[in-house]
């Protein structure tokens, strides 16, 4: 796994366990990249801001066949 892949996941590790305990308002991303132990300006880079962060988060966490 590449550098840039493993940081794309720890970014969407940390953002699922902050955002879904605490809710989307109440978690800024430079929260999120503290967790994660990358900077900030990483999650606009891969994706594109805290929306896309989020959304990225919900991608495959529910059954397909739902």
């Amino acid at each position: 796994m590449k550098k840039a892949d493993r940081t794309r996941e720890k970014l969407l590790t940390h953002a699922r366990r902050l955002m879904w305990a605490r809710g989307y308002g109440a978690v800024s991303l430079r929260e999120v990249a503290q967790a994660a132990g990358v900077d900030v300006a990483l999650v606009s880079r891969y994706f594109g801001g805290k929306y896309g962060l989020f959304e990225a988060t919900l991608t495959d966490a529910f059954p397909k066949d739902l």
